[in-house]
């Protein structure tokens, strides 16, 4: 199960999906590339678990969630932040803070890793 709730991303350990994500005015054009970066849960450090980098198009991105992105990792509550990568070599980062990404178990584990901690 792959869920948003607001800015919160929830997502079963292992499982695939994808997130459709619009931007609006002149903040994304088609030269920028998003970074979704997923950090460690405790106190939301700065320390990095995965990133993925995807261009924008037409003001938009997909996010893929692949098996490998989460069925290594504890259930629990991380954190998640986007941010504007430009051609020029600018950032920005058009949230306040960082948001949830919560891995949660699934009804049942085929993806040969333990059902619970």
């Amino acid at each position: 199960m792959l869920s948003v709730d607001g800015l919160k991303i929830y997502i079963s350990r292992g499982d695939t999906g994808s997130i459709n994500v619009t931007f609006t005015g002149a903040d994304a054009p088609d030269d920028t590339v998003v970074a979704l970066v997923v950090l460690q849960k405790a106190g939301y450090s700065s320390e990095s678990i995965w990133e993925k980098r995807i261009p924008v198009s037409n003001a938009q991105i997909v996010i893929p969630f692949y098996i490998e992105d989460t069925n290594n990792l504890a259930y629990g509550e991380y954190a998640w932040i986007l941010r504007l990568l430009y051609e020029d070599g600018s950032v920005y980062t058009p949230m306040e803070r960082y948001e949830k990404f919560i891995i949660q178990p699934a009804g049942g584990d085929i993806t040969g890793g333990d059902s619970g901690e």
